[in-house]
Order: C-alpha cells, then sequence, then structure tokens
C-alpha cells in the first residue's frame, strides 16, 4: 500500500487520539486485543471506511520504526490478519462498484454532445485528457470552490505544446499536486496527438489555452468559475443519461479506471499501464482484471505516448 505523507500524518493523529483514550488500559507491544480493540476505534468511533484503516495499520509500521516502538508482528496475529484480509476485500469490492468510462464510451458521449456550446467543449477537454492520461480527478479539478488551495490549482501555464504551438504533436502537463508525489517534486504527464480531432487531447486543450493568460486557472466555465470535481461528475452523468445510460454507476474514478482498461484492451503491458497511471503498486490491476475485448482505439495513441516518452 503506497504511504504518502498526509495519510501518514492523519493515521499517526488518529492513533495519538486512540491512545489518549484507552492509554491508562494498555502498554507496548500491543497484543493482538489490543490491535483489535483500535481497529473498532477506527472503524465506530472515527467512523472510517475499510480502506483507510487498512491504510492506517501499514502507516504505523513506519511510524513505530521512526520512534524507536516494538514493531508489530501482524504474522502471528491470526485474528487479526483475517480482519485485515476482510478490509482489504471490502476496498477491492468498492472499487469495483463503479463503472469505467472507456475510451469507446468517450466516443459515444462526445458524438452525442452539443459542441456549439462552449460549457460543453470545457466538459469534453477534461473528459478525454482525463481518460487518455489515466488521471485522478483531484490532478486536474478543485474539491471546493470555497477551499481552494491555490499551489495545487492546474493553470494555463502548466499546459506546453512541443515541437511548436502551431503543429503540436503531444502535450506535456505539469502537475503542480498529485498523490504519487508524495515529496512534492512534481510531475509532467505526456499526452500525444490524436489524428482524430474530435478526440483529441492535444487538440482540445490546445482551443482551451490559446489567447489566455499563463496564471488563469485552466479549467474554468464560460463564465469563469472554476471548475469542481462534483460539477464536472454532474455533466458527466447528465451526458450519460443522454445515452440512456445508467448514470448512478459512473464516478470520478471512472475516467482513471476506464483509462487503464483501454489501454489494456489496446494490448498495452501490465507494467507500461503501471508507468502511465503513475501507480507504485499492483493497484491497478484491478481495473484491468476484466477488460472488454472490443476497445482497440487506444493502440496508436499509446504507441506514441510510449515513443515521446
Amino acid at each position: 500500500m503506497k504511504l504518502t505523507k498526509c495519510s501518514y500524518r492523519s493515521g499517526v493523529k488518529k492513533f495519538q487520539k486512540f491512545l489518549q483514550q484507552y492509554a491508562p488500559t494498555l502498554s507496548f507491544p500491543f497484543s493482538e486485543g489490543d490491535w483489535l480493540l483500535y481497529v473498532a476505534f477506527l472503524e465506530v468511533d472515527e467512523k472510517l471506511k475499510p480502506g483507510s484503516i487498512g491504510q492506517y495499520l501499514t502507516h504505523l509500521t513506519k511510524f513505530f520504526a521512526c520512534v524507536g516502538l516494538p514493531q508489530p508482528l501482524w504474522k502471528d496475529m491470526k485474528k487479526l490478519r483475517v480482519l485485515r484480509t476482510r478490509i482489504k476485500g471490502l476496498q477491492i469490492a468498492k472499487g469495483k462498484k463503479k463503472q469505467p468510462v472507456h475510451f469507446k464510451l468517450v466516443k459515444q458521449i462526445v458524438d452525442s454532445a452539443d459542441t456549439t456550446r462552449a460549457d460543453s467543449n470545457v466538459f469534453l477537454a477534461i473528459l478525454i485528457v482525463g481518460v487518455v492520461g489515466l488521471f485522478r480527478l483531484g490532478e486536474l479539478l478543485v474539491t471546493s470552490k470555497s477551499d481552494i488551495r491555490q499551489e495545487r490549482l492546474l493553470r494555463v501555464g502548466h499546459v506546453a505544446f512541443y515541437p511548436t504551438i502551431d503543429d503540436p504533436q503531444h502535450v506535456s502537463i505539469f502537475l503542480p499536486y498529485s498523490k504519487c508525489d508524495k515529496w512534492g517534486m512534481c510531475i509532467n504527464i505526456i499526452l500525444p496527438a490524436n489524428k482524430d480531432r474530435l478526440y483529441c487531447p492535444v487538440q482540445r486543450l490546445l482551443e482551451l489555452v490559446r489567447g489566455r493568460d499563463p496564471t488563469e486557472p485552466l479549467f474554468v466555465w464560460p463564465a469563469g468559475v472554476i471548475i469542481t470535481k462534483s460539477a464536472f461528475i454532474k455533466e458527466l452523468r447528465r451526458h450519460l443519461l443522454l445515452l440512456g445510460i445508467d448514470y448512478k454507476l459512473y464516478s470520478g474514478h471512472s475516467l482513471r479506471r476506464g483509462g487503464a482498461m483501454s489501454a489494456k484492451a489496446s494490448g498495452a503491458s501490465d507494467e507500461l499501464i503501471r508507468i502511465l497511471g503513475r501507480w507504485s503498486s499492483d493497484s491497478y490491476k484491478i481495473y484491468i482484471k476484466c477488460v472488454p475485448t472490443h476497445i482497440l482505439e487506444l493502440n496508436a495513441m499509446l504507441a506514441a505516448r510510449e515513443l515521446v516518452q
């Protein structure tokens, strides 16, 4: 499981809170019963989801090593091992609930959209870039208009076209924030051009940035309002409804999952998908375990992207 600074700090704080409440009755090293009590505390008192509980348990191993406490002997705790297996299973099952927005569905949405509307073109740009780039939606959009972190905001100046803006063959997107960028080094994502301009992420981005100030937020509605994740998902579900698709089965993470599935169906290796999606673990295999055989549109695009990287 991947360790990030944010989740690590959160996990340590939860553990400190647990100690404050139960310290009089506990001592180190924890027994298996103590750890089961901690899991119950996270689930009942803190109302955490299974995935977060499993993550916090993993982070505590790192924390104990840092402060010099005895390492938990997980392998000797049979009941806790069974519980952690159940937690992992619930997390994987949760990840399978939402359906993927694969590239064939992207084409259906684009073909049915009213491209005379400026807001539709902005939405389609996010959709295509999100699927082709295997983006987490939080890397492209803000969570809330009332809580915008300026240092994480994706701006016009973060997008560059190569070899020239007049004849771009690929685009580079500089991400000021990413979940996988745990040391804050920032990363560049390369997307190649598609010969069909309707479904081309390079052309979609070119239309968005042309003539705009580099400091402006990249994804805004025509009225200048910054697009949030919830606003995008609402628009995505509206387009799915127009196609007669059950929109409740889709979420923001459907883009990333659909990009991984489309890449697998087009012939990309598991290792290439892991690199393109910036996964540090094998969690991406959850998305590509069952892949429809009819999605072939990303083959040329993946080959071009591998070449420019």
